[in-house]
């Protein structure tokens, strides 16, 4: 097969063959794009009116053409000055949607943004990590949605470097010509690529209810529970008061009830969400690049490029970890953030489970046996030890000097309570120092260090648990220190860089032999 075949995007007049055609792709946001970014203010300002019983009035008054009194004239005063202000901001909004344009000609993408400051961004498609598209409610509605580009840089790893809303039909036909410019490719054997629906792995309802469940932090399930029992307390003393006519107490618990509703109803909302953002998760794995595609509420599509994969880590949640769950994610330029969830691949599921569904979607990385790791050393928690007791010294004295600046003056107080205020402080330092020394004891059973063939593996955590498969090609450089007690122990620790976003670029290995990063510093050679 010729593969500088030079095809065209139908109506589009874009070459497809090798990425250097002479045609161009002109596009522009959706018009949806000013309601988009302006639907807050706008509902706002809706909501102000039909609240406000004068601005109500004066609207009916002036739909019914009659004369408007003294005082209402001054409520249109403040209502023509508002929707003064919402023309400002939606010309703004429409300016910026006309003026801002994506351009695909030769070989390169232009995106242009010519408002108060101008900005240009050209990229070369072969440079493309990641083609994202994105659909919210609002855009199923008008069928519209979000297509978002990222490149290989390190300079924009933390952000997406483009952001459209368009026509959906419109958008897969973009990504399909993206991906065919990448790829060298007929942009018809493209478009027969993404159009197969028949996915390598698919979730069912049960599996992804188990994973929304098991995300969580324990601190959003823990503050669900509470404002929910909260919430049903305070209504039954509310209905109690009203059944007995005290309605003194009522407005006081409605106004409760509401507070403990919305409280609640966020933290219920956050467990909600990452059930339905992985709801009928799927991917498959087509020739060199995995499709991921997911989402009730918000569907989302991502193209993850395997070439562009800098680590495989598996996470492990702390409800998760508690049942052996953990799921896979892929690390790479631009593929973080809410938009891909961090290009996830595999929902929660053992770790049998996840390496047998690795080898369909992603056969270059073969999990280890983590058995086989080489652990921290134990005369590092010889160090987390003195650490702990200079932590719990340090903490009961802050309590004890607390009290003596908060309460110096009160007399009464030191002479009621002056002789177990030293228990208090000596019981409190004692917590903290059981604390550090848990944490420390958790993290020295998690972590470890292992050196496979191709990749580096980091085994890393205190509650959560990650586990990182890191391709020694991959690492941009390492960095080792070494403190007074770990000189004297042989130890020291460090970190590898990756080519990935700032949340993910720095991967710690913890406290190590110096042999074990001898070990490390002599893959590296023999890899480059």
């Amino acid at each position: 097969m010729n593969r500088k075949k030079d095809m065209t995007l139908p109506n589009h007049g874009i070459a497809a063959g090798d990425g250097t055609g002479e045609g161009e792709l002109f596009l522009r946001n959706h018009i949806t794009y000013i309601v988009e970014r302006a639907w807050t203010v706008i509902l706002v300002f809706v909501l102000s009116i039909i609240g406000n019983g004068e601005l109500l009035d004066l609207v009916i008054s002036f739909l019914k053409r009659e004369k408007l009194d003294e005082n209402m004239q001054m409520h249109l005063l403040w209502l023509l000055g508002a929707i003064a202000l919402l023309l400002v901001l939606v010309g703004w909004y429409l300016n910026r949607w006309y003026r801002t344009t994506l351009t695909v000609r030769d070989g390169t993408i232009t995106y242009r943004q010519k408002t108060l400051t101008r900005k240009s961004n050209t990229m070369s498609v072969k440079q493309v990590s990641n083609v994202n598209v994105e659909q919210n409610i609002f855009e199923m509605i008008f069928g519209t949605c979000k297509m978002r580009l990222d490149t290989d840089s390190l300079s924009t790893a933390n952000k997406t470097d483009v952001e459209m809303i368009l026509k959906k039909k419109r958008a897969e036909e973009v990504k399909k010509c993206i991906l065919a410019m990448k790829e060298g490719v007929d942009i018809q054997e493209a478009e027969g690529d993404m159009d197969v629906e028949e996915y390598d792995i698919l979730y069912h309802f049960g599996e992804t209810m188990a994973n929304g469940l098991l995300s969580i932090t324990v601190s959003q399930l823990v503050a669900a529970v509470v404002f929910l029992v909260s919430f049903v307390a305070t209504l039954g003393i509310t209905l109690n008061d009203v059944a007995k006519g005290d309605y003194d107490h009522v407005f006081a618990g409605l106004g409760l009830l509401v507070m403990e509703f919305f409280t609640a109803y966020s933290f219920v909302w956050a467990i909600l969400k990452k059930i339905l953002q992985d709801f009928r998760f799927r991917a498959r794995r087509k020739d060199d690049q995995i499709y991921v595609s997911c989402g009730l509420w918000k569907r989302k599509s991502y193209m993850v490029p395997v070439n562009k994969i800098n680590a495989v880590k598996i996470e492990y949640p702390v409800l998760a970890r508690i049942f052996g769950r953990g799921y896979l994610r892929v690390l790479n330029v631009g593929g973080e953030g809410e938009e891909a969830d961090g290009m996830k691949l595999l929902l929660l599921g053992s770790y049998d489970d996840l390496r047998r569904r690795m080898e369909i979607l992603l056969p270059e990385f073969q999990l280890p046996d983590l058995r086989e790791r080489t652990r921290v050393p134990r005369q590092w928690m010889y160090i987390r030890m003195l650490a702990s007791l200079a932590a719990g010294a340090v903490g009961g004295v802050a309590v004890y000097l607390g009290l003596r600046i908060g309460l110096g003056s009160e007399k009464g107080f030191w002479q009621d309570y002056g002789k177990i205020i030293p228990g208090i402080c000596l019981g409190i330092g004692a917590a903290v120092m059981f604390l550090w020394l848990l944490c420390s004891y958790l993290r020295y059973k998690t972590c470890g260090i292992g050196f496979q063939p191709g990749e580096l593996l980091l085994v890393q955590g205190t509650f959560r648990k990650e586990v990182s498969l890191i391709p020694y090609g991959r690492i941009q450089y390492i960095c080792y220190e070494r403190g007074p007690m770990e000189q004297f122990l042989g130890l020291q620790h460090g970190h590898v860089s990756l080519l990935a976003s700032a949340a993910s670029r720095c991967r710690r290995m913890g406290s190590f032999r110096v042999e074990d990063f001898q070990v490390l510093e002599e893959k590296l050679r023999e890899t480059y």
